[in-house]
């Protein structure tokens, strides 16, 4: 019996990670438009005929793919020419969660992200489509069935997840992290790879700054490697270095406070119920049957605020 679809995903799965995918694109489209010259588009044709792949790519996905979900399995098809058609038991599935960047937020769609226990072998790691807020909820209590087979279908916020039910009773703990948690911990994660990404902007700041603002072609990489070399005295150097180091602990801090904003784990009878993020807000939920291991990690500079790093291992993915 068929209890949801024949259904396509909603048309901003095409656009999921937009800026991500394609914002050096509109980024170059942007400079080309502002300053009246497309030299630098026509220099670098292969770019825009590289990144147009990706949402033509959706755009047929979106076209020719439809989800299905009866009592047992969750069906894919998708293709035109060449049909192709997946089946994912229900109770092989090890997790279903939802995301939301603000785009999705604004227009009440959801990012279905559904793990199985076949990417422990890498066959099928993980099926995403979008759906509006209503579809989402349902389709997810129906992927879930398996696991809830004589259960209430709502937790106490009316989302079908885990062992969702209409009182507080299997709910056993719920820790919310507080602020100063979330900053504690952009402040003690590692900072090498905050501080290149600073850089890495910098750069590319200055190319763009100076061709915008000073007529020039100024190649950020080299400039700022040029500056470096350039300090003299052991002084200068550094306060150089300092200041990379406190840039980078605050963009540490700032990106951690966006990503876990709301962190929040709920343990629930049979599943672990996660959510988290101000820009792009995510749910994880993960049933405990599950669950193949967990790994707890403590950084050096984590043991003097007693704070470290767990891991669980679902079916093939972790957590972090």
């Amino acid at each position: 019996m068929i209890r949801f679809g024949p259904k396509r995903s909603h048309p901003l799965i095409i656009f999921n990670n937009f800026f991500k995918n394609f914002g050096l694109l509109v980024a170059l489209l942007a400079f080309c438009f502002f300053t009246g010259s497309f030299s630098m588009l026509y220099d670098n044709i292969a770019l825009p005929v590289i990144v147009l792949v990706g949402p033509i790519t959706r755009l047929f996905n979106y076209l020719f793919t439809q989800y299905t979900i009866d009592d047992e399995k969750l069906f894919i098809e998708k293709g035109l020419l060449n049909r192709q058609k997946i089946e994912l038991p229900l109770n092989t599935i090890t997790s279903v969660d939802f995301s939301q960047s603000l785009i999705f937020q604004a227009t009440g769609v959801f990012l279905v992200s559904v793990e199985n226990s076949a990417s422990l072998q890498g066959n099928q790691a993980k099926v995403q489509f979008a759906l509006k807020s209503e579809s989402a909820l349902e389709a997810k209590k129906f992927l879930l069935g398996k696991q809830n087979e004589g259960k209430a279908t709502n937790d106490e916020d009316g989302l079908p997840i885990g062992d969702a039910i209409h009182n507080d009773e299997t709910i056993l703990t719920r820790k919310a992290a507080s602020v100063g948690e979330i900053l504690l911990l952009g402040l003690l994660q590692a900072k090498a790879l905050v501080i290149f990404q600073v850089l890495s902007v910098g750069a590319v700041i200055i190319t763009f700054g100076s061709q915008l603002f000073l007529d020039e072609n100024i190649d950020g990489d080299q400039y700022l490697i040029d500056w470096f070399m350039n300090l003299k005295g052991i002084q200068v150097i550094l306060v150089a270095v300092v200041i990379l180091y406190l840039a980078g602990i605050i963009v540490s801090v700032l990106m951690s406070g966006l990503k876990y904003f709301g962190f929040c784990v709920t343990n629930r009878s049979d599943s672990i119920f996660v959510e988290y993020g101000l820009l792009t807000r995510k749910t994880q939920t993960i049933m405990k049957n599950k669950i193949s291991g967990v790994n707890y990690k403590q950084p050096f500079l984590m043991k003097p605020f007693n704070m470290g790093i767990l891991y669980v291992y679902v079916a093939g993915f972790s957590l972090e």
